[in-house]
């Protein structure tokens, strides 16, 4: 995610779900994924305080075509880091493991504030 207002780098990787464990209702046949995401870091984000600095976080989330977004599916936060325009956040989150929802079907969203 690059603009003029600084990037920031993801990585993303899709997981298979092993069901075997959890939902026996399953067949052999039925295979669902899940998103591995970690939000690693920003780089020359733009100032928004008064004193030259921002204190940025990263906010993610799914949403369908139309924008909405899939509440089933969590919103997640990285923690806020103070004074900084080049942030480490390395927060590592697992996007619709506990969900029967195909997130291929959907859009994920990164805010940056």
């Amino acid at each position: 995610l690059n603009d003029n207002l600084g990037s920031v780098r993801v990585q993303l990787n899709m997981a298979m779900v092993d069901h075997s464990e959890v939902d026996h209702s399953m067949t052999e046949n039925e295979t669902s994924y899940y998103l591995q995401c970690r939000i690693c870091e920003g780089k020359d984000l733009k100032p928004m305080d008064f004193n030259g600095f921002s204190d940025p976080y990263v906010i993610a989330y799914i949403v369908d075509d139309e924008g909405n977004k899939i509440e089933a599916l969590g919103t997640y936060r990285t923690h806020t880091v103070y004074k900084s325009l080049n942030p480490i956040w390395n927060f590592d989150v697992d996007v619709g493991e506990d969900s029967r929802i195909r997130i291929d079907d959907y859009t994920l969203v990164f805010e940056v504030w």
